[in-house]
């Protein structure tokens, strides 16, 4: 269990996630390689970790597993943030520079990091801003996911403006059943899906915009309404989005929720 959580907690397995889902798309757009994987993986696993080191000072012991391990393993994260952050900026020079790519990944990179960093004592970090928290996370990881590997290919962004709106939606679905759990902890000046809706139509919303975004993917490729893929999916995403509260275990959301962005990969991969 305590390997388990230092995975989880310490974000190798949400980078994971993240390094399959853009390998997924490099795939569909002749690029795939074990470097963007890596890259990829590296670059997520220092982003996310920075991103909890930033907000160390409001973190608690006790309000929840994930934040008392953070607090018990912080020297632990600074080091990884620190080596994983270093390898992945040696492998994008190294295999993947190219201006373009480079704006791109800045600009998922300084979202990245204003997310959770506040420059000034009177400004909002980007997660406190009004409505924007979830699209701000969603629109870095498609950036990351799908943006980038359309650029450093032979294909055009615009000619597969469709498959970036659907992925933004997908990463949004994914994402709601996390603004679920952390009802307790946002503000409500935040504004965030569960706190305008409730939480069962943000639940709906979210089953909503994964149904879609799904289907048309399995549509555009083309793929079977009918396959098991897609059907096994489904049935997965309904228990996990309908089962979310802010009571709900933090593995739950990590573990579970999160698991949704691996069979997604899986998607990609067996079209």
């Amino acid at each position: 269990m305590k390997v388990l959580k230092a995975i989880i907690y310490g974000n190798a397995y949400i980078a994971l996630a993240a390094a399959l889902i853009t390998l997924g798309w490099a795939d569909r757009f002749k690029v795939a390689s074990w470097q963007i994987f890596v890259c990829v993986f590296f670059a997520t696993l220092c982003i996310y970790n920075l991103q909890r080191l930033l907000r160390i000072n409001q973190i608690k012991e006790g309000i929840s597993e994930r934040h008392s391990w953070i607090l018990k393993n912080k020297h632990g994260l600074f080091w990884l943030t620190i080596i994983s952050g270093v390898l992945a900026v040696k492998l994008y020079f190294y295999y993947y520079f190219s201006l373009t790519s480079l704006l791109l990944l800045s600009l998922a990179g300084v979202i990245g990091i204003l997310y959770a960093l506040r420059w000034k004592a009177s400004y909002p970090t980007f997660r406190e801003i009004p409505f924007l928290k979830i699209y701000f996370i969603a629109f870095t990881w498609t950036i990351v996911n799908l943006i980038w590997p359309i650029a450093i290919s032979d294909y055009s962004i615009s000619a597969n403006l469709d498959l970036v709106i659907i992925h933004f939606m997908i990463i949004v679905a994914i994402t709601i059943p996390f603004d679920i759990r952390d009802l307790p902890y946002d503000h409500q000046k935040q504004r965030t899906l569960p706190q305008l809706l409730g939480i069962k139509k943000a639940q709906h919303l979210s089953f909503l915009l994964l149904f879609i975004g799904i289907n048309y993917l399995f549509f555009s490729f083309p793929w079977s309404f009918f396959d098991y893929k897609l059907f096994g999916f489904l049935l997965l995403a309904v228990y996990l989005i309908y089962a979310a509260t802010p009571k709900k275990s933090e593995l739950f959301y990590s573990l579970g929720v999160d698991g949704l962005l691996f069979y997604y990969a899986l998607l990609l991969y067996l079209r």
